[in-house]
């Protein structure tokens, strides 16, 4: 590298270091930028050559993950904006490329139907408790894991649930989707809907430190999500299972729907994904499922060679 190319990486660290940020970043993602260049100039590196540094290193699976090479790409970006601020290039070939995305993922721990109705189950039990508040905490836990599983809706779209968005008689909420900023229509199962029934007309005063406060159907006064991933955490433990979050309700909605033979188009409506993409990552889960079942049953399924 050229003296005054050094003089400039240099420069940028400085920069990197006075504006409070680490250099860690950079450096790693410089040195395979200059592992890949090979001695030529980085300078002279324009869109094309920077579309195929991303090739380069999305061809070495074993090396750079897609999350890896998100990683590498960026901090590069921002030294090219450093440099085209100081008009020592023209443009920011990086923010010129067709980044690759990040493939979705599952959680690998989505419990299958028996597990997700034990653990329903074991929230039930909410008489377990050691006193009334006790009481109160399981009991409230229960009712929204049983409305996040019935729905599919997100946490943060069952803490935004107002007792006006509840139509009882027709079995349906109204959920407002602060991802998309829209609206749509979730549908409850039988169960949950006379749990909801006894709720609101008999317990919600007694379950809500403030419940006169807010017409918000869980109350205002707490983090919601927060509150029911410490519930969560501490009934798996005593369960003897593997930690769950408050997100794995939707997910498992998600799949089980799609495993009873649900189209995956309405999938979609119900979990009010605009991309049908979004909603495929479940497919790749049963098709996961598929190939142990296969292993499983197949005469030649569990054959070592």
């Amino acid at each position: 590298m050229k003296k005054e190319d050094k003089n400039l990486v240099k420069a940028y660290y400085s920069h990197l270091l006075a504006s409070g940020k680490k250099t860690k970043g950079f450096r790693h993602s410089f040195n395979i930028l200059t592992e890949y260049l090979n001695g030529s100039d980085f300078l002279s590196l324009d869109y094309r050559e920077a579309q195929n540094f991303q090739s380069w290193m999305t061809g070495q699976e074993n090396r750079y993950s897609h999350a890896s090479i998100l990683s590498i790409i960026g901090p590069l970006s921002a030294f090219w904006d450093y440099m085209k601020k100081r008009r020592l290039v023209s443009v920011n070939p990086f923010r010129l490329i067709e980044r690759i995305k990040a493939p979705s993922k599952l959680p690998g721990n989505i419990p299958d139907e028996k597990e997700m109705d034990e653990l329903l189950m074991f929230l039930a039990d909410f008489t377990r408790g050691k006193n009334l508040r006790d009481y109160k905490r399981y009991y409230k836990a229960h009712l929204l894991c049983e409305l996040l599983y019935s729905t599919g809706m997100r946490i943060s779209e069952a803490a935004a649930v107002r007792l006006e968005d509840i139509d009882l008689s027709g079995g349906t909420v109204l959920v407002h989707d602060i991802k998309t900023n829209s609206e749509r229509t979730a549908y409850l199962n039988d169960y949950v809907k006379e749990n909801l029934t006894v709720y609101i007309e008999e317990f919600r005063d007694r379950v809500l430190w403030r419940a006169e406060e807010s017409n918000l159907l869980f109350g205002a006064s707490t983090n919601l999500k927060k509150w029911l991933n410490g519930v969560l955490e501490e009934v798996c433990r005593e369960m003897g299972r593997e930690k769950v979050t408050s997100h794995i309700f939707r997910h498992s909605f998600g799949y089980h729907m799609l495993k009873a033979g649900c189209d995956i188009r309405k999938i979609q409506k119900f979990l009010g994904h605009r991309r049908l993409s979004t909603t495929g990552v479940y497919t790749k889960v049963d098709t996961e499922a598929l190939r142990n079942i296969l292993d499983q049953y197949h005469p030649r399924g569990g054959h070592k060679s």
